[in-house]
């Protein structure tokens, strides 16, 4: 089975605490990540996309993706039956470039995807397995051409737009996106022009969206900083109930000896890991906003 890589490891977040692995094991280091990871999605509005696997087609079809020297364990990148969770094959290079895919099944080498890709796969097409980000997102128009999505950027634009019924084109002067911001613009040409507002939850777009972790963007080490962060704060608030118990001081005769008091030495460590979260988020917020017209 491949080992699933995350934003930070455990030794990242040991590391921000100033412990080893004699104090928190890697197994409970790694929940604290898994936690904290959700919280970076939550505070940045988008998924970060770790790489888990990569690789070149040998075959396909629309909707599948053949390896035949993969040597995956059957269904370990399964997504859920409503297509969340999970992971999904992004096509980078060659035939279907840009577009994402959900995995729904799988064997030792060979992905099935849904939905389908816009053409048969084949030996061009390079991929990466990151963590499954499809959205199917139901709103109230407000009558204009413009619609920001929820999460941002989108891989490429998305694969279905549908308002009050109808089916919208994607691309041409039907639909136009801009994927850094999650920006979609109706164009003259498209079946319906405005995001209608004249019932409610009339529209409906399916995309998938992320940021590429990777030691080419200049945000990746922010994210690992910033998920060890918080990873090391909730460890330390952990580590600190379990201190309420411990003695302080002790009283022999003719003398009394005080100990250092763990709760004073956390508190300093997690005051300056709160700080540096909040500079972090800064910093990486600033790199992801959107312009001040979304």
């Amino acid at each position: 089975m491949t080992t699933i890589t995350y934003y930070c490891s455990a030794d990242d977040v040991r590391r921000q605490m100033g412990i080893t692995s004699s104090d928190i094991s890697d197994a409970d280091t790694v929940e604290f990540i898994k936690m904290a990871q959700s919280e970076v999605d939550a505070l940045t509005h988008t998924t970060f996309l770790k790489l888990q696997d990569s690789g070149t087609a040998t075959s396909g079809d629309t909707t599948s993706v053949i390896d035949s020297g993969a040597g995956w364990d059957a269904d370990e990148w399964n997504a859920e039956a409503d297509l969340t969770g999970g992971y999904m094959v992004w096509i980078i290079s060659g035939t279907n470039s840009g577009e994402a895919r959900t995995i729904t099944d799988g064997t030792a080498t060979d992905l099935t995807v849904s939905p389908a890709f816009s053409s048969a796969i084949d030996a061009t097409s390079a991929y990466r397995i990151v963590k499954n980000t499809y959205t199917d997102e139901t709103f109230t128009g407000d009558d204009t051409r413009i619609y920001y999505t929820k999460n941002y950027p989108l891989i490429t634009a998305p694969y279905s737009v549908t308002i009050d019924s109808n089916s919208v084109t994607i691309g041409g002067t039907s639909l136009y996106s801009t994927s850094q911001w999650g920006k979609l613009e109706l164009g003259s040409s498209a079946e319906e022009t405005y995001w209608k507002n004249s019932y409610p939850q009339l529209c409906n777009v399916k995309y998938y969206y992320g940021a590429y972790l990777s030691p080419a963007v200049d945000y990746t080490e922010q994210v690992r900083d910033l998920c060890a962060c918080l990873a090391g704060i909730m460890a330390a608030v952990n580590m600190i109930g379990g201190t309420y118990t411990f003695a302080t001081g002790y009283t022999v005769p003719d003398m009394s000896i005080q100990k250092g008091v763990p709760y004073p030495h956390f508190d300093r460590a997690l005051s300056a890991m709160t700080q540096k979260r909040d500079w972090l988020m800064a910093q990486i917020t600033n790199k992801l906003a959107r312009p001040m017209f979304a």
